[in-house]
């Protein structure tokens, strides 16, 4: 149950980081898309966006696009209209610092340890490099499992 949560939160944070790099430096709404319904993914996307609307003035809102195991929110963000910003390193940059400075204050703290989860954040050079490690451990397991994605 733990490892679902924790596979939903993650799913989450990708998200909003994807959605949330479509805010151009006009001061354009930002969509936090999700891509499952109500949940402790919700309850972490609602916060996240009160927190970003109250401390740095962007106009952010949460929108559930539920079903199919996530795949109808992930076919919405695929055909979504690119950004002005054309989603640059600085803005990733941006939203990185920001989405991690509210997950790790003392407030989002313990909202997450209500919903039973621990904060984690990172900035996007830090998730590349994780990602990279974690290829490497368990490309050789997948491989020997013979597993393939059709």
């Amino acid at each position: 149950m733990r490892l679902a949560k924790v596979l939903k939160v993650l799913f989450l944070v990708l998200a909003v980081c994807l959605c949330a790099l479509s805010r151009a430096d006009d001061g354009a709404p930002v969509r936090f898309l999700m891509p499952f319904e109500g949940g402790s993914g919700t309850a972490v996307a609602l916060y996240l966006a009160e927190r970003a609307n109250a401390e740095y003035g962007y106009h952010v809102y949460v929108e559930e696009k539920p079903g199919a195991s996530g795949r109808i929110g992930a076919m919405v963000l695929k055909k979504a209209a690119p950004d002005a910003a054309g989603t640059p390193k600085k803005v990733v940059d941006q939203w990185s610092t920001v989405l991690a400075t509210i997950v790790h204050s003392p407030q989002m703290t313990a909202k997450l340890a209500e919903l039973g989860l621990e904060p984690t954040g990172s900035t996007s050079d830090e998730l590349a490099t994780a990602l990279a490690a974690d290829i490497a451990r368990w490309a050789p397991v997948v491989k020997a499992s013979g597993f393939r994605a059709d």
